[in-house]
């Protein structure tokens, strides 16, 4: 799929595909993509290529970039595992004013992440992921590996859940991001940008035709050689049907 938006386009009530974000689009490019099955096994790609139509005013060239993923997914009988990678490759956005030619230069972050779930049986369920992410500009190179663990038992009207997330990240441009503990209605990821553990707990009471009461909690727990911060945050949930 191809697109071109010239610098004067403006899209007011639609948000067509592009890179860039904003009512002005000022872009070409192509998209394309691919999925296959073959029994338990399903493998997704897609590339997308861009480029902007004109220049930015502070550098000489308009910014570029390409975008590649792909994913394999394997699922049988209450086992599901998953395993994909992705890599961007854009103009530093960021000029160098002070040097003459206007040197853009360029950014490639890499991210690969394996999922395992399992469900144990009608009341256990369990969840294991391994992320790695890596930043590569012209005079920075920074990675982040993360790992959690999710434990999820529900019986009867009582769900519990303990997540343990445990993070090594050099800083925010090798974040890392994984599901929160999500209430209803919530779709939380939480971005990790530091080194530290991050335990969480969730608790749910209830039928939701009469009522439902739900908690969670994460401790933050960020660390460096010399310092250790502890921090947490919360949220809480009661429906009552009358």
């Amino acid at each position: 799929m191809g697109r071109m938006y010239t610098p004067g386009f403006i899209a007011l009530r639609s948000s067509p595909l592009s890179e860039w974000s904003g009512s002005r689009k000022n872009e070409r490019g192509l998209y394309q993509g691919l999925s296959l099955r073959w029994l338990n096994n399903k493998l997704t790609c897609y590339s997308d290529i861009y480029r902007q139509s004109e220049a930015p005013e502070s550098l000489i060239h308009p910014l570029a970039g390409s975008e590649t993923a792909w994913r394999w997914e394997w699922q049988k009988k209450g086992k599901r595992i998953r395993v994909q990678g992705k890599r961007e490759i854009k103009s530093n956005e960021q000029a160098d004013l002070y040097s003459s030619t206007k040197y853009q230069g360029q950014e490639i972050r890499d991210l690969y992440k394996f999922v395992y779930y399992r469900n144990i049986n009608k009341k256990f369920r369990i969840k294991f992921q391994v992320s790695h992410t890596s930043f590569i500009t012209d005079d920075n190179h920074s990675t982040g590996l993360g790992l959690e663990g999710l434990l999820r038992w529900q019986w009867a009207n009582y769900k519990f859940e303990i997540d343990w997330v445990q993070t090594r990240v050099e800083n925010y441009d090798s974040r890392l991001y994984f599901w929160d503990l999500n209430l209803p209605n919530e779709m939380r990821s939480r971005v990790y940008t530091a080194t530290g553990y991050y335990p969480g707990f969730k608790l749910a009471i209830g039928t939701k035709q009469n009522y439902y009461i739900a908690g969670r909690i994460r401790w933050l727990i960020p660390f460096s050689p010399n310092k250790v911060k502890l921090d947490y945050e919360g949220g809480l949930l009661i429906e009552v049907n009358l």
